[in-house]
């Protein structure tokens, strides 16, 4: 895709991760899933890192999060965004195909699905 629809795209995802409603169903999403537990969390398809960010946030989080996305340029956008949150050292992204990682058995505690 070229930059102005990425900008595009980037700008919604950052909209979305701040709507009410989104935050709600994500927070409970996270409580269900005791994501606080994990020390090593796995999101794929994570765009500009809007749940990744948001595990990170959390005060009982104290684990490190990598957020996979297509797009070089939304994981790099989602790195600015972390690292302006001041969660840069909780988390590391990183561009690549989630249907083709080498990743090793047991390297994640928990997995974030795409779909956020």
């Amino acid at each position: 895709m070229d930059e102005t629809t990425l900008d595009v795209i980037a700008t919604r995802l950052k909209a979305r991760g701040k709507h009410p409603f989104f935050l709600k169903v994500l927070e409970e999403y996270l409580d269900a899933m005791n994501i606080d537990d994990y020390s090593n969390v796995l999101d794929m398809g994570c765009g500009t890192g809007v749940a990744t960010r948001a595990v990170a946030s959390r005060q009982g989080f104290s684990g490190k999060i990598k957020g996979i996305d297509l797009s070089p340029y939304l994981a790099s956008v989602g790195e600015q965004l972390a690292s302006s949150e001041g969660l840069g050292e909780y988390i590391e992204f990183q561009a690549g195909d989630t249907r083709n990682l080498d990743i090793n058995d047991g390297e994640y505690d928990a997995v974030l699905p795409t779909h956020w």
